[in-house]
């Protein structure tokens, strides 16, 4: 069997025929379909949070409540007696939480799309593979 061209000048021995150079450009065209929809999938989580987040209370915490920024829902409830501040806390709790979360999906989308990257970087002819995750989707599509 010859070796599978894994790009890159990368190779891999496919002495045992467990793989061939068609299963590998079809499992990387798969490989670079999913990791495209995860990079969209952060996007979106960073879009809808940020639409959130304009929404929220853009106050600071009031001196009063400090002592209970970064605590969460059950401990707000139980620490603070008086429901109109418990209300503010509980959305000053969740704006800090939204860009918190922000945060971290644009974190994991820059890894999602180094990975992406690299992916399409190890493709021997790109547009084959394009094509190829062409034909997965349209085989999705059929009923």
């Amino acid at each position: 069997m010859p070796d599978i061209d894994m790009g890159n000048g990368n190779n891999f021995d496919a002495a045992n025929g467990g793989i061939t150079q068609t299963e590998h450009d079809k499992n990387l065209a798969l490989a670079i379909e999913m990791r495209e929809n995860e990079v969209y999938q952060y996007q979106i989580n960073v879009n809808n949070y940020s639409a959130m987040l304009a929404a929220c209370i853009q106050d600071p915490w009031p001196e009063r409540l400090l002592p209970y920024r970064g605590m969460g829902r059950d401990q707000l409830a139980q620490a603070i007696a008086d429901d109109d501040d418990l209300d503010l806390a509980s959305q000053l709790a969740f704006r800090d939480e939204l860009r918190f979360r922000i945060r971290s999906e644009k974190m994991e989308c820059g890894k999602s799309k180094m990975m992406l990257a690299a992916a399409v970087a190890s493709a021997t002819d790109i547009d084959k593979i394009r094509a190829i995750i062409v034909e997965i989707k349209a085989a999705r599509t059929v009923v």
